[in-house]
């Protein structure tokens, strides 16, 4: 049986695509008061999207970087339960803040009450491995490229003092 061979047309693109929109849900339990325990429930993306992965690790980078650079040291202390809250902010439905400084309250209040966990083990091996990668394609992209940028930054600086440039 030969397979025909259509021509794509951006209708096709769209449906394909529409799998990153679908849904599934799951539930939670919290305590709120007087030790009663609720359900709730938190819907979850059963397909990770490759823009809605690169956003992810690009705000995780972005606020480490900002870590690092003002808290020499934290930075492996906060990068598991930050990139678990990054997961859960950017694929379930769940609004959460886009502040540091609230999101690592946001951190605390979801470890508080056993959500963080429960949510992020709702969530699929297979989709989780997929931001997994793209971290470490990140990570190994920025090592083999910092001799470079370390030798960037040492001409920019040679320039800054050759005062000739100015003229």
């Amino acid at each position: 049986m030969t397979e025909q061979i259509r021509s794509l047309d951006f209708q096709t693109i769209e449906r394909a695509s529409e799998k990153y929109a679908n849904l599934r849900e799951v539930v939670v339990q919290m305590e709120i008061e007087n030790d009663e325990i609720e359900s709730f429930i938190v819907e979850i993306y059963r397909y990770f999207s490759p823009v809605q992965i690169k956003m992810c690790v690009q705000e995780l980078v972005e606020k480490l970087d900002h870590v690092r650079a003002h808290n020499k040291g934290q930075v492996t202390t906060i990068m598991v339960p930050y990139m678990v809250f990054l997961i859960i902010k950017h694929f379930t439905t769940l609004k959460l803040p886009n502040r540091f400084a609230e999101q690592l309250k946001a951190i605390e209040h979801m470890t508080n009450t056993g959500v963080l966990f429960q949510i992020f083990m709702n969530m699929d091996a297979e989709q989780i491995n997929l931001i997994q990668q793209e971290v470490a394609f990140v990570v190994d992209n920025f090592n083999n490229n910092m001799e470079q940028v370390e030798e960037f930054k040492n001409q920019i600086r040679e320039q800054l003092v050759d005062k000739s440039l100015l003229e």
